[in-house]
């Protein structure tokens, strides 16, 4: 009686243990990449510079004042750092704020007049005048507010340019350590009088004057 032989091919033990082999190295890896490259991945993503490059080879940066480029991650940062550090200063800034905020010619008696019209900034104003006989007077007023956050108080206040003996001049509405709380204001007048019992003309009778206010924190 004659066999059949099957006529399917043998595969080689050899062959199924090559197969056996990559499939085991195939999900190896296949786990690895989830269990540790997807993570490390992630967590180089959050640490490093957007515009770190990985590899051997450069990247070409990109100019951010060229029409059209597109702006770098370290451009970006950059800008908002500069943006919280310019807040954190304005921020700083607006917590002191006291200062002139008017200033004008109220009182001219006599033949007082001025030579140049009154001016000021922050905390230092500036008037140049001619008192020409003996009881004239000019005064000044000016209004001084506190526009920060924090209380404050007088620490000084200046005046510079009265130098002859027979022209005095008066401070009246502030003194030192006067206080000044958030949101108030005050008048300060200073006057300058040319004194009426002067014993002869002096050798000039022009004033120019400077106020300033110095504040501290209350």
């Amino acid at each position: 009686m004659r066999i059949r032989r099957n006529n399917q091919r043998h595969i080689p033990r050899r062959s199924k243990n090559y197969v056996l082999t990559f499939t085991i190295i195939v999900a190896i890896i296949t786990v690895g990449y989830a269990t540790f490259a997807q993570p490390l991945a992630h967590k180089l993503a959050t640490i490093l510079p957007d515009d770190f490059h990985y590899g051997l080879w450069p990247v070409a940066h990109h100019d951010d004042n060229k029409p059209g480029a597109r702006p770098t991650g370290k451009t970006k940062r950059h800008e908002n750092a500069k943006k919280h550090e310019e807040s954190a200063f304005s921020e700083e800034n607006s917590k002191w704020d006291v200062g002139f905020i008017n200033a004008e010619k109220t009182i001219a008696f006599g033949s007082a007049h001025e030579i140049t019209p009154v001016t000021f900034t922050k905390l230092s104003a500036n008037f140049y005048i001619s008192l020409l006989e003996p009881g004239d007077l000019i005064t000044y007023t000016f209004t001084v507010k506190n526009m920060g956050i924090l209380d404050a108080k007088v620490s000084d206040i200046k005046i510079v340019g009265n130098d002859s003996e027979d022209i005095i001049c008066k401070v009246e509405g502030l003194d030192i350590g006067d206080e000044l709380n958030v949101g108030k204001t005050k008048d300060l007048t200073v006057t300058i009088v040319y004194k009426s019992d002067a014993p002869e003309i002096p050798d000039t009778t022009k004033e120019n004057i400077s106020v300033t206010l110095l504040y501290v924190q209350k």
